[in-house]
């Protein structure tokens, strides 16, 4: 009866251990969501910033054409307007380009997140297996134990004592 008693105290110390185990990983998974969403909403944040900057360019290109079909005298009259303008198109290309990357940047973080967090998944999974077949085994060894220690006639007919056949 000790080495049963022992035997069902290892599994609930063995189930503990997993349910502890259970309860890291989706704390854990928990966190590594919440920085996913957090990289996903930067991403979304720099994409914005990337059409505006694209916005901005296409209006200095627009008003860049418009102003390249003035007639040459009024032409010559804005060329300050114009210099501005060429000036304005190239900051917002170089804007628009900065926020590309800045998207692409949050892209790959919130991807290698989601890798790491997917190999933490599952490597928590295979150790909770693992726990529930040593605790199974261990329930098994101890039922085994308790009927070898049975009598040979209560094994062989199942009879229990204070039981009639």
């Amino acid at each position: 009866m000790g080495r049963v008693a022992e035997g069902l105290e290892h599994l609930r110390q063995t189930q503990a251990t997993a349910a502890e185990a259970a309860a890291a990983a989706k704390a854990e998974r928990e966190a590594a969501h919440t920085k996913v969403e957090e990289a996903a909403q930067r991403a979304g944040e720099a994409e914005a910033r990337a059409e505006e900057a694209r916005r901005r360019a296409e209006a200095a290109e627009a008003r860049l054409d418009e102003l390249q079909r003035l007639p040459a005298e009024a032409a010559a009259l804005d060329l300050a307007e114009l210099e501005a303008a060429q000036a304005r198109a190239t900051e917002a290309e170089r804007q628009a380009a900065e926020a590309r990357r800045r998207a692409e940047e949050a892209e790959r973080r919130a991807a290698t997140a989601n890798e790491r967090f997917d190999r933490f998944q599952q490597r928590r999974i295979a150790e909770a297996q693992e726990a529930a077949a040593r605790a199974s085994e261990a329930a098994r060894i101890a039922n085994l134990e308790a009927e070898a220690r049975r009598p040979l006639w209560r094994r062989i007919f199942r009879w229990r004592v204070g039981r009639a056949p």
